[in-house]
């Protein structure tokens, strides 16, 4: 629910906001958040609704406003711990639900443009190599190596986010 009010609401604040220093602020943030994780840290117990709703509304905003949603879902999966099989299920059906309602959102904004269409087909077949992969490396890593190497994913994300 966070997401699909907040999705919006990001969107707005780059009328009002540079997008480039959000976005690298952002990156710096997710290199952080992602450091103390991988650091050791965990989530104390199981997350409140609060939590979880926070979790959406800062994913939402951050979906709306620059595109990277998706770091602030996996932190907060991996802050918990759990199984992997589970945390990965979590993710594909939000980041599923997600896209829907950004497509959603363009088309009613007008933002579903050629140029925008034509970007998401050019960087399609890398983001279905990136899928094939981690697919792959899911089935053959075990579990805190998968976590890891979806950490330092993360933290290198955070760098080009920040730096480009």
């Amino acid at each position: 629910a966070g997401q699909a009010i907040f999705i919006p609401l990001g969107s707005i604040v780059l009328f009002f906001v540079d997008p480039d220093l959000l976005r690298r602020a952002i990156g710096v943030v997710i290199i952080a958040a992602t450091l103390v994780i991988l650091r050791g840290w965990r989530f104390p117990g199981k997350p409140g609704t609060g939590v979880s709703a926070l979790t959406g509304i800062i994913s939402g905003f951050l979906n709306g406003s620059v595109g990277l949603g998706g770091p602030a879902l996996v932190i907060y999966m991996l802050s918990m711990g759990g199984s992997a099989n589970r945390q990965r299920a979590n993710l594909v059906i939000i980041n599923t639900c997600v896209s829907l309602m950004i497509i959603g959102s363009l088309f009613i904004g007008g933002g579903l443009s050629l140029e925008t269409v034509f970007r998401g087909l050019v960087s399609a077949p890398a983001q279905w190599l990136g899928a094939m992969l981690g697919v792959w490396m899911f089935s053959v890593l075990r579990d805190d190596m998968f976590r890891n190497i979806s950490l330092i994913a993360l933290i290198i994300l955070g760098l080009s986010v920040t730096i480009f």
